[in-house]
């Protein structure tokens, strides 16, 4: 059985504020969901052992930390600051806060699941 929780967030980021636990629960609900329809025949896998379950563990707290990176400044691409002639930008690489996989993770999971049918949609499909 696929078992990833809050604890294992905080362990790979930092502490999360009583706030934000409830946010990273469904994130984690929703990254679990988004896997399980990439790869059907994942958690058969995970529960034969032949995917470990600290994999799955590993991809989904890092889908929760990009998808939380920004909350404070959600819907904004990018940001610039002018004083006199000193000036600084920042671009948030995930201005939405969407879960998705990057390529290496989608690789991981394409090795290691081999024989499972994945649905092919996306940008990294």
């Amino acid at each position: 059985m696929i078992s990833v929780n809050v604890s294992d967030v905080e362990a790979r980021w930092r502490p999360l504020t009583s706030a934000e636990r409830p946010i990273a629960e469904t994130l984690i609900g929703d990254s679990i969901d988004i896997l399980l329809t990439r790869w059907p025949s994942l958690e058969g896998h995970v529960n034969s052992g032949s995917v470990r379950n600290a994999t799955v563990v590993r991809v989904v707290s890092n889908m929760v930390r990009r998808a939380m990176l920004n909350r404070d400044a959600e819907g904004v691409s990018q940001i610039q600051d002018t004083t006199g002639p000193f000036s600084q930008g920042v671009t948030y690489a995930n201005p939405n806060n969407n879960l998705y996989l990057s390529a290496d993770e989608v690789a991981i999971f394409d090795l290691l699941c081999p024989s499972a049918p994945r649905m092919r949609n996306g940008w990294l499909a």
